[in-house]
Parts: C-alpha cells; structure tokens; sequence
C-alpha cells in the first residue's frame, strides 16, 4: 500500500507496499506532468509535437478527463496508474476500449527513439 502526495510531489510507502505500489504510485505523477505539459501547450506556452497533442487527447478521452477541466481528478489518476500497473505486470490491459492507453504506451517510447 502507498499513495502520491501531489503537494509534496511525493510517493509515501506504507508497511505492506510492494513493487507494482512504486509504478501504481509513480504515474499519478507521470499523468500530472503529462497534463501541464498539454495545458502549456494549449496556451502556448510550449511546443509539443502534433502526433503528440493527438495521442495525449486520446488518452485523456479514454479516461474521461474533459479538456477543459482544471485538474485531474483523483478518480481519473486512478484509473491511469491502475492501468499503467496492469500493463507492466501483465495482467490485463487487452480490452478494446483500452486500446487508445496501449497505443499510447507504445508511442511514447517510439518518440524517445528519434
């Protein structure tokens, strides 16, 4: 067991955490970076690929995350560490209406390459 702090930007370990606790805990952070990296980038603030904007706002569709909404909720970040720990562990993730979060996985480290 564990949890993400967001004011201390913070993953707080408790007595019965295990491995998948770390990832679990880590993308709450990862999708609230992804977020501000997107907001910026709708103000212009910052300059993101194309093909990056488009597979973000899929993401985001699947998760129900309105683009006009202030912050993530907790209900949303949710639902992407779960499924970010499903996929790492192998547990599940091959569901079609997942597909939009799989691709997305795939994509990201495709960028990272070039």
């Amino acid at each position: 067991m564990g949890w993400y702090d967001p004011e201390l930007q913070a993953i707080v370990l408790g007595k019965t955490w295990n491995e998948t606790t770390i990832v679990h805990e880590f993308h709450h952070r990862y999708l609230e970076k992804i977020w501000g990296i997107y907001k910026q980038a709708q103000a212009g603030q910052k300059v993101v690929n194309q093909a990056w904007i488009e597979e973000t706002e899929k993401l985001f569709e699947m998760l129900g995350i309105d683009l006009s909404q202030d912050q993530i909720t907790v209900e949303q970040q949710e639902q992407f560490a779960s499924m970010v720990e499903a996929y790492i562990t192998g547990l599940g993730v091959e569901k079609p209406e997942t597909q939009a979060f799989t691709d997305f996985l795939n994509w990201v480290p495709e960028k990272y390459k070039s």
